[in-house]
């Protein structure tokens, strides 16, 4: 009785064990999908075979995808700040430049189209010069109290134009510092989640060597006492087959009497006896060989 219970504790044991190694297995593909994780293209190619997709969860570490994720991000970042590095100077450059040009234009009094010249050149527009000859015309046909106008229009619209750029300046700024926030905060989650990593990396690990260790224990003793009672039963059916070689000896009194009752059949047929064979009185000697000599 109390072997049968150690055994059922065994095989009870073994099962939550076989159930544990199958949980750790799909752990990987669980967390993958319940994160919404990219394991890769080889890992989709795979899950598409049947008889692949399990090999597909071992090779894919979730651990590491949060990781690579972690750290293309960051280097992401990287990118987008030094873009956004690059766009703030040149703001910040055009708006001193256009500045000290709106300065200079008001100090040394610049005509409408010398100020008309100058916004031409930084929109990086090259006129035709037809157009040209065109625009010459309309300040010589022009009066001068519209010329006047048209040079004040201008000096507002450079006004305008670095208002609208300090604005712009400072929204880019805003932006830089939101994403400078974002990516310090990256860098400070993949700093924490690589000093938990590798622990947790050798604790899973040490997990599936567990699982897959006691269940080697358990094999083992099984596979002894499988053996044992296999082989012990089949000495067991020999040993009883050997009592009855006895039984089905050829030279015992049954063996005898067939071969009477056969001979007796033979002599009604042929009406025939073969004398002296098949008297019971006359003892026929065999003559046997000498044993071998066995060193």
């Amino acid at each position: 009785m109390g072997t049968a219970l150690a055994k059922n504790d065994y095989q009870t044991t073994f099962e939550d064990l076989a159930r544990k190694k199958k949980e750790l297995e799909k752990l990987n593909r669980r967390i993958i999908e319940k994160l919404d994780m990219n394991p890769g293209f080889l890992h989709k190619t795979l899950q598409k075979i049947p008889f692949l997709g399990k090999f597909a969860d071992k090779m894919v570490d979730p651990m590491s995808i949060v990781e690579h994720d972690l750290k293309a991000f960051i280097n992401a970042m990287q990118g987008s700040l030094i873009n956004l590095q690059e766009i703030a100077e040149n703001e910040r450059d055009k708006i001193l430049e256009l500045k000290q040009a709106l300065k200079q234009a008001v100090d040394e009094e610049w005509g409408f189209e010398e100020i008309r010249r100058y916004i031409i050149e930084k929109a990086n527009i090259k006129i035709d010069d037809r157009i040209q000859k065109l625009m010459d015309m309309e300040i010589e046909f022009t009066d001068e109290k519209d010329i006047e106008e048209k040079r004040k229009n201008l000096l507002e619209i450079m006004q305008a134009n670095i208002s609208t750029g300090e604005e712009l300046l400072g929204l880019i700024m805003q932006v830089v510092f939101n994403s400078l926030s974002i990516f310090e905060g990256a860098i400070n989650q993949y700093y924490s989640f690589t000093a938990i990593a590798e622990p947790m990396k050798i604790i899973n690990q040490s997990a599936k060597t567990l699982v897959n260790g006691t269940k080697g224990a358990y094999q083992a003793k099984e596979l002894i006492l499988s053996i044992l009672k296999t082989s012990i039963d089949a000495i067991d059916s020999a040993s009883e087959a050997a009592k009855l070689t006895d039984q089905y000896r050829l030279n015992d009194s049954t063996m005898v009497q067939a071969l009477k009752t056969a001979r007796h059949q033979l002599e009604r047929t042929m009406d025939l006896k073969v004398s002296g064979l098949h008297s019971p009185k006359k003892e026929v000697a065999l003559s046997l060989p000498a044993p071998m000599n066995m060193k």
